[in-house]
Parts: C-alpha cells; structure tokens; sequence
C-alpha cells in the first residue's frame, strides 16, 4: 500500500497527528501482550509512527518507526522491517476495521530486548534470545610485548637486510649499535632496512642512548635523495664523498633524551622538517600549511617521561595521512597530513639515524603491516 494512502487514510479517519491510541498487540501464537500506546502518522510525506511500550514498573520505551524505511510487501498492507535499523520490530500488519487505524504488531522479535531500557520482554515458548549484547568494554591493556601479527625486522645477530656504514655501525649484546664518537665522527649516519617497503603499519622497537647525541627511526622513507644540509668537512674527510645509498629522506620519529625532541614528527630532508612538536596535534598539507588543532600535554613534563641512558619502549602508527608516536606508553605527537603528494604519504624504507657524538642501541623491533 502506498505511503500517502496511509497517510490520507489516517487523516481520513479523523487521527490527530499527535493523539495516542491504545491497543494490545498479540505475539506470534496468539499470546497476550503487554499494552501498547500507538503514536500516529506525522509528518507530510515521511511521517512515522511511534510506539510506546508501558513496562511494568510504569517507564515507557519509545521505539520510533520511520514509516519510509519500511518495505510494503502486497496490497494487504503487509511490510517487513529492516532489522538492520532497528532488531526489536522485525514485522507487522496495518489492519482497517470498522473505521479505525489499528496496527497489530507481531512481536515474538521482540522478545530479543528493549535496548532503550535495557528490560528484558518475555520470550515466546521455544524462543532463545539471539540478540548481540550491549555493553561498554574497555580495551585490551597495555602489553608492548605482544607481537600477535607482526613480525621481526631484526634478527638479534645479525644487520642481515640492513645496509649501512661499518664504520657505525654494528651488532652488540643482542641490540644493534651505531657510534660516533670525536675519533671517528659520523654526522648524519643512517642504516637502511632493505627488506621491507611499506606505507601503513604499526611499528615497536626499544632505543637507548648513551651520552647526549640524537638518533631517530625513519620510516616511508627514500634513499639516494641529494642531501639538502651543509655536512661537516671534519666528516667528509673521514668518511669521505656522501654515499647518498645511506641517507635517508621521509618522516622520522625523533629520539633525542638530552633534548626537547624526542618523540616529535620530524621531516628529514624535507624543508618541512619539525612539523608536530612534542606535545601537539597538528593538521597540515604537506609543506603548504599546518596548524595545531590540540595539544597532549606540557613539552618538558612529557620529557620527564624519557630515560636517559636506559631502554625506552617506542610506538609508531601509520595510518593513511595519520601518525602517532608513543613513547614508554604515553602520547607524545599526532599528525595528519592532508596531502596525498605529500613525501610523509609515500610507501618508504625504515631506517635508524644516528647524529652527533654518540652510542645509540636498538633491539626487539617489530612491525604489523598492513599494506
């Protein structure tokens, strides 16, 4: 039966929009039901009905029905609901007896729940209760240990698919290790993980630093890219010509415990460079604009929270335009970069930096990728 149909046939039979009527709906099988009280059609051409289900200690549900939403199955006036809106009413029948609107429901669906009061409605005979369970839950807690679809880009022995100057960089004690010290002076020393090229994941390592250098984990990050930065001759003539192979380009997670910057979103070689600062959420465009929408919490007071000279439990998530670092548990920057051309959206390399006078060591790390 068409929509307007009911409608000018509700007005037709004189039901204000807004008066109630009361009937007692049977459920499928012919047992009695509790009391219903019966919104009428409102509304021009998506009207609606409500109904108001009394329960026993005297609240009432109100269970709306959009009438647009239901599907007319013959001319009877026969419709099936979409359970898919709404579990509680799965079907029903208009009936038109001796010039009233009546509607009588058949509820044994009902029986699944009220879920606006959280009461329970009687089941019928042989019926079981199907209906999902509505709670609030909290997450699973904390566990950096837990490696439950990710797998390892360290192999604790060895720099196996890692590629990077011998002259920093090494394996010792289980961890990798890069150094610079005044002797043998690195500058910007990167050791590239070959073996992995990907755009969203989730990544876990540990990093310690020893002394008051700087170091940092890159990832969707690039190689062979010309180096933007003036370098030092004083490490130019100990490494000799810039291998561009072991510089690396792209978003870093920034490990600085002697400074302000660990845990920021830094842009290597980038004119970007230091685009959410410890303690910020910011919304960019690549290197076009950006601008901060919120913050985590006071820079040095999240600082408190870094070790130095000791391990430190590091969490990168990559998601589309969005990144967020994690360190020893607690939020430290959030970036979302609305550009899809932007270097920080590209599908990268990971790496490990190390900068200044320094020893650096990471171990167990592992990565969930998702693409």
């Amino acid at each position: 039966m068409p929509l307007k149909h009911i409608l000018q046939s509700a007005r037709a039979f004189g039901i204000p929009q807004h008066r109630t009527l009361n009937i007692k709906p049977k459920r499928a099988g012919g047992a009695a039901a509790m009391p219903y009280r019966i919104g009428c059609v409102r509304g021009r051409k998506f009207g609606s009905i409500c109904i108001h289900r009394q329960l026993e200690n005297r609240h009432h549900a109100f269970i709306p029905i959009t009438l647009s939403r239901l599907k007319f199955l013959d001319r009877a006036g026969n419709w099936a609901y979409s359970p898919g809106h709404n579990p509680l009413i799965m079907n029903a029948r208009i009936l038109w007896p001796s010039g009233a609107l009546t509607i009588l429901l058949f509820t044994a669906s009902l029986a699944r729940a009220d879920v606006i009061t959280n009461n329970a409605v009687p089941l019928a005979v042989g019926q079981t209760d199907a209906r999902p369970r509505m709670h609030f839950t909290e997450p699973d807690p904390l566990d950096f240990s837990n490696h439950d679809g990710y797998v390892p880009l360290f192999d604790g022995v060895s720099l196996k698919g890692w590629d990077g100057s011998p002259k920093f960089w090494r394996v010792e004690d289980g961890a990798i290790v890069g150094e610079s010290t005044r002797q043998n002076p690195s500058g910007n020393s990167y050791l590239v993980c070959r073996d992995m090229k990907t755009r969203d994941f989730t990544l876990k390592f540990e990093m310690k630093i020893v002394g008051k250098g700087g170091s940092g984990f890159q990832y969707r990050s690039r190689t062979g890219i010309p180096w933007l930065a003036p370098i030092s001759p004083t490490v130019i003539s100990n490494t000799g010509p810039v291998n561009l192979d072991w510089m690396m380009t792209g978003p870093q997670a920034d490990f600085w415990p002697s400074q302000i910057y660990t845990g920021q979103f830094y842009s290597e070689n980038t004119p970007m460079r230091i685009i959410a600062w410890r303690g910020q959420v910011v919304e960019s465009f690549g290197a076009a604009s950006k601008r901060l929408m919120g913050t985590i919490g006071d820079r040095k007071t999240l600082g408190e929270l870094v070790k130095t000279n000791d391990w430190n439990q590091y969490t990168i998530i990559a998601r589309g335009g969005t990144f967020i670092h994690i360190v020893n548990g607690q939020l430290m920057a959030v970036l979302v970069d609305d550009d899809p051309d932007s270097s920080n959206n590209q599908p990268g390399l990971f790496g490990i930096e190390i900068e200044a006078i320094t020893k650096l060591y990471v171990r167990n790390i592992w990565v969930k990728k998702l693409n």
